[in-house]
């Protein structure tokens, strides 16, 4: 058959447009969403895993408390201190 098939109309060219429109978005759609997918994975492999983050966490809360005790402890002699100068 080769290059002697039908003549196509201008409707049919129009339809072949469009689809080709149509892919070409879907097309640049689709290397965005791969785009966006990289660089998650890429971020998600910067992070550490749970386990590490929560022995992080417990390390946080331990040194938070013994900051409070040592300003609480720092109070407390202070206070005393200061009883102890106003009674004299």
């Amino acid at each position: 058959m080769g290059c002697e098939g039908p003549h196509l109309s201008a409707s049919n060219i129009c339809d072949f447009t469009r689809r080709l429109e149509g892919l070409e978005r879907g097309k640049d759609e689709s290397e965005k969403s791969e785009e966006s997918q990289e660089q998650s994975q890429q971020a998600a492999a910067v992070l550490p895993s749970i386990k590490v983050l929560e022995k992080i966490l417990c390390y946080e809360t331990k040194l938070e408390r013994q900051l409070y005790r040592a300003m609480a402890a720092r109070i407390g002699t202070e206070a005393l201190a200061y009883s102890l100068l106003v009674e004299d």
